[in-house]
């Protein structure tokens, strides 16, 4: 299993984004649409280019925004290890800076950890989220994705992470390694901290993911209001993968009506 850099599509392109402050640091992010909000959040070693099928597609319903962590995209990286809880406080103190006080949220990988941990801690930020590709524990992935991860070098950094990097091209070494070890130690939760989650939660996985189908069913029954879908012919990629039918299956989600 090669694992390949994802800044990289389309950010040669000129952006209109903007800096909102997050605690100690600002995160770039970008919106598209109209109506009520809806917050994208990327993979590890993505942007907000990595969710291009979901924003042309929701940014018709609904008001989409999209934030990129430190280190991705166009966001400068910050000092020290990553971990999930960190990001999870900078997503809260983003959205109360844009004044978002409850938002529909979709986070992938990464993203969808993330959104675990903030839906745990921050319940008034969320008012319902779909994770993709999700989990709680490193030993819900593929221990064969585990082993090609540790044994992998660096990849040479594509020519167009500089050009949306104010790090420059030479940093992608240390952000490789950061998610290297994001990856392989984290997350450490238990089931108890879905079981506190009250929002309705949707996990979506591909059948031939890096995360075990058995883990993303073990999610399942510990959350309250859980809902899982395994996408057929697809993996860990499967935003990209399946736009059309993922984006079907999101949608419906999000537009159910909150007390259901």
């Amino acid at each position: 299993m090669k694992l390949t850099p994802s800044f990289f599509e389309n950010l040669s392109q000129p952006r209109k984004g903007h800096f909102a402050r997050a605690g100690r640091v600002s995160l770039y992010y970008e919106t598209y649409g109209r109506g009520q909000p809806l917050v994208l959040l990327h993979g590890g070693l993505s942007c907000i280019a990595g969710l291009r099928f979901q924003i042309a597609f929701f940014s018709r319903y609904f008001k989409v925004f999209v934030p990129e962590r430190p280190g991705h995209g166009h966001t400068p990286d910050t000092p020290g290890a990553y971990r999930y809880e960190t990001f999870a406080s900078q997503t809260a103190a983003w959205m109360e800076t844009l004044g978002l006080r409850k938002a529909r949220m979709m986070g992938t990988s990464d993203g969808a950890n993330i959104l675990f941990y903030l839906a745990a801690k921050k319940p008034r930020l969320v008012e319902r989220f779909a994770a993709v590709g999700g989990n709680l524990h490193p030993s819900g992935c593929e221990p064969v994705f585990q082993r090609a991860l540790r044994r992998q070098a660096i990849p040479d950094p594509d020519p167009r992470y500089s050009a949306a990097s104010p790090d420059g091209a030479g940093h992608y070494a240390a952000v490789f390694e950061k998610c290297r070890r994001l990856w392989l130690t984290q997350p450490q939760w238990k089931p108890a901290l879905l079981s506190a989650i009250r929002a309705p939660v949707l996990i979506l996985a591909g059948d031939r993911d890096v995360i075990r189908t058995e883990h993303s069913a073990a999610m399942l029954r510990a959350l309250r209001r859980g809902q899982l879908a395994v996408i057929p012919g697809s993996t860990h990629s499967v935003l990209k993968e399946k736009p059309d039918l993922v984006n079907r299956i999101l949608l419906e989600f999000f537009q159910e009506k909150i007390s259901s």
